[in-house]
């Protein structure tokens, strides 16, 4: 099993191997004592809707998860979890249930399987409320019939990414950020947006040099690499909605033919455009 950091994760070629997902709903007054799980056989994020849940791992640490938070949980740990009760919430009306979300998977990288902790761990994001909202979409709208299970396994991508992103931030000083901020809005709001280097150091007023390094710190990848994963989420956004052929997709994107489109989703989902939009 192969530890890497959320930093490390974003450059390296996860894959999802497999993946599903639950909703929790506990009633407190039913609950008394810890309950003891065995080693996991998938990874899971943990995300509390309502009420507040105490976990102690193998080493006796203690995390408490209120509404709005999430946790990882990595392949083969094992941990004792309850409800807290007693709680109230925003108004000060005693909370009587916990609502919980769950979805389990296993990642690998070159067939070994990777995780992100050794232990038990809180997911430490300044949006905690906007990566809840998808979390919970994802999770109910979860099927293991196809395409759905296709759909669930992009977004739960995405939101694996958007974590990544969140700790990748963190490497930067908010003043270094700034540099570069123009570059990724550019990026992030042109769906044929280019990649040049010397394009988008221009835009931040820095050299490009400079300007590689900063993105490289920031995203742990170049800004090719950066805006082709882009580009391919946005691209499974639009196969979902059902209005746009492979082809419109691939000149909306600016990708040179459909099948050069094909070729790169295939390579980043593991399946092709098509089978996605069936």
């Amino acid at each position: 099993m192969k530890l890497m950091s959320f930093e490390e994760a974003q450059r390296a070629e996860i894959i999802i191997r497999e993946a599903h997902a639950h909703g929790i709903r506990v009633n407190q007054s039913c609950v008394s004592e810890m309950y003891r799980t065995e080693p996991r056989s998938h990874s899971g994020l943990i995300y509390v809707l309502t009420g507040a849940h105490l976990f102690v791992d193998s080493f006796g640490r203690e995390i408490t998860i209120s509404a709005n938070e999430m946790l990882y949980a990595p392949e083969g740990c094992n941990y004792y979890h309850r409800p807290l009760i007693d709680e109230t919430d925003e108004n000060g009306n005693l909370i009587t249930h916990t609502e919980v979300f769950v979805a389990d998977f296993k990642l690998t990288l070159n067939d070994e399987s990777v995780v992100f902790s050794d232990r038990i761990m809180r997911i430490d994001t300044e949006h905690k409320k906007m990566l809840g909202e998808k979390f919970i979409n994802m999770v109910n709208g979860y099927s293991s019939a196809m395409p759905s299970y296709f759909r669930f396994l992009s977004q739960l991508f995405g939101i694996l990414n958007d974590i990544c992103d969140e700790y990748a931030k963190k490497r930067l000083s908010p003043r270094k950020y700034e540099m570069i901020k123009p570059a990724i809005e550019y990026l992030a709001n042109n769906d044929a947006a280019s990649a040049d280097v010397c394009e988008l150091a221009e835009l931040c007023y820095i050299s490009k040099n400079y300007f590689r390094k900063l993105f490289y710190d920031y995203y742990g990848c170049l800004p090719h690499q950066y805006l082709n994963e882009l580009k391919l989420k946005r691209a499974a956004i639009l196969l979902e909605t059902g209005d746009y052929s492979i082809s419109d997709i691939s000149v909306m994107l600016g990708y040179a033919t459909p099948s050069y489109f094909s070729s790169c989703f295939k390579n980043y989902y593991g399946y092709l455009p098509s089978k996605y939009k069936k």
